[in-house]
Parts: structure tokens; sequence; C-alpha cells
């Protein structure tokens, strides 16, 4: 039997502002990172609450986090994840650095990761969750890992989602149509 094709929902919940393009930006890096490379307060306070409010109503079977494009570096949206939910989650692996001379696409992406002690199944459920989306390579990537592995994909999430232009009126991701949460 084979999967319907459905449009994907795509959710962010914060505008990225790349410094030092658009200057400083008290919702941006600093929201994001601590100065201990953590989960800052702020984004724990007003993410985490709305990260629980939308996994409770996409019910997923697998939480998928997907890893930061080198190797061994922290992903921190797996400290976001809802304790009530942490039962669910599975990190990808990143197994080689993706090359700087090397696009960064989907397929690249996808061809550097590994998912550990865990085998994806036809019935599994999976949002795919992300800290920042930029073009949505990495986001792509593991949902085309997913699909290869005959899961099903029900959703992406990306804590931020890097802005294209100062007036925060476009974002650079191409690979999804982006909706803030709550809208």
């Amino acid at each position: 039997m084979e999967k319907e094709e459905t449009a994907l929902s795509a959710y962010y919940f914060f505008d990225y502002v790349p410094y030092p393009k658009f200057g400083p930006d008290d919702t941006s890096r600093d929201i994001v990172w601590s100065k201990n490379n953590s989960v800052s307060y702020r984004l724990r306070k007003k993410v985490a609450p709305l990260l629980l409010e939308l996994l409770t109503k996409l019910n997923p079977t697998v939480i998928l986090i997907v890893p930061s494009s080198t190797p061994g570096k922290k992903n921190l949206c797996n400290e976001l994840i809802p304790p009530s939910m942490k039962r669910k989650v599975q990190v990808l692996v990143r197994t080689e650095k993706i090359a700087k001379e090397e696009k960064r696409n989907a397929s690249a992406h996808r061809r550097t990761l590994e998912l550990k002690d865990y085998t994806i199944t036809p019935d599994d459920r999976i949002v795919i969750i992300d800290d920042v989306v930029t073009y949505g390579g990495s986001l792509k990537g593991t949902e085309q890992y997913v699909t290869e592995c005959g899961g099903t994909v029900i959703a992406v999430i990306a804590l931020t989602a890097t802005i294209a232009n100062k007036e925060r009126t476009a974002y650079k991701c191409q690979s999804y149509k982006l909706k803030k949460y709550p809208e």
C-alpha cells in the first residue's frame, strides 16, 4: 500500500535575525543560546510551554531531534522537550561534517545522518524538531531519512526561523511553508 502525499505542517516559534547582517536583536542569538551553550532562561520560559502545547496537539509516536551540522555539537531542542514526552525522543547522529565547499542541501544532510538504538517502523508518526531553520536542508534531509526507513513525518518544528530581510516579511527557508506558532 502506497503512502498518500499530503502537505506537511511546518511550525516555528521565533524569528532568528542574523547578526551582524541586520544588527543586534534581543529575540535572536541570546534567546537561543546562553554563554554556557545551553538553552537560555528566556527560551525555556517562552518556548517550552508552546512546544508542549504543539506536541500534545500533534500527538506523535516519535519525536526526532535533528543534530547540529557539526558532529558532536549540541542541539538544544532536547533540553526543551517536556518530561512527559521524553520517552518519545530519538536523536539522530551526524556521522560526518558536511565539507565547507559542499552545498548544505537536503541530500548532503541526508548522507550524513544516522539513527542509533532505534528502528523506524511504518506505524511511527514522527515530528522532526530543529533549533534553527535557515534554508531547510537539515529538516528536509531528515524527512528523506524517515521516509526511506518507512516512517511517516506528520510535522516539522523549528524553534527559530532565519529571516531573509530586515522587515521580517520573508524567510530564507524554501523547503517548507513555515507557520508561526501560535498563529
